[in-house]
């Protein structure tokens, strides 16, 4: 059988590894990495804001609480958002001056004129509702535009409170205002909120 010469050898196996790889590239194989599919992102369900928001103040120090919320919280989509509530007491002794501000979003092609929302005020060492506050503010509310609203009110209130606040009226420049469809209040552990259909 005759040898084959040495640059013979190197040219035929140049050859066969051209063909392998070419061999290996024309179709998928066991040890192919898998191309990543391409992401696909869809956009998560937005939802409205509560239109309330709870509060704790003991004296001068105030912090907002997590709510628990019943089913019954939803409300039907006003043109705005309750975007930030903030109570500060800047009460001296017995006199509590608390400064309810909200930040709203107008989400309406319509101008917001006034905003309207109620403050319940519940003694947190016995548990039981103190009272309740209206309190509004006229402020011109472009849309697209986030503001705020403010208002302030005085009274002999308990030490320790729980005060639920939410927003009841939304007045716009044109059209008719918006008013809360359902009627929020806080259950007996100072933490749950109920809104129900008034």
């Amino acid at each position: 059988m005759q040898s084959l010469h040495p640059k013979t050898f190197s040219a035929q196996a140049t050859v066969a590894v051209l063909f392998a790889l070419i061999g290996l590239n024309s179709g998928p194989h066991l040890f192919a990495i898998p191309l990543k599919q391409p992401a696909t992102f869809q956009n998560p369900q937005t939802e409205t804001p509560p239109i309330f928001r709870l509060f704790r103040m003991e004296g001068t120090y105030g912090e907002e609480l997590t709510a628990k919320t019943n089913s019954g919280d939803k409300q039907r989509s006003p043109g705005f958002s309750l975007v930030n509530a903030r109570l500060e007491n800047d009460g001296m002794g017995a006199l509590a001056r608390l400064r309810a501000t909200l930040t709203i979003a107008n989400e309406d092609s319509r101008r917001i004129t006034e905003v309207e929302w109620r403050l319940d005020i519940f003694d947190a060492s016995i548990g039981n509702a103190n009272r309740s506050v209206i309190q509004s503010e006229k402020r011109n509310i472009y849309s697209g535009e986030t503001a705020n609203v403010s208002a302030k009110f005085g009274a002999v209130l308990p030490d320790r409170m729980v005060i639920l606040l939410q927003v009841t009226r939304v007045s716009f420049a044109e059209g008719p205002s918006w008013s809360a469809s359902k009627d929020c209040s806080l259950e007996a552990d100072l933490r749950t909120v109920s809104c129900g259909s008034k």
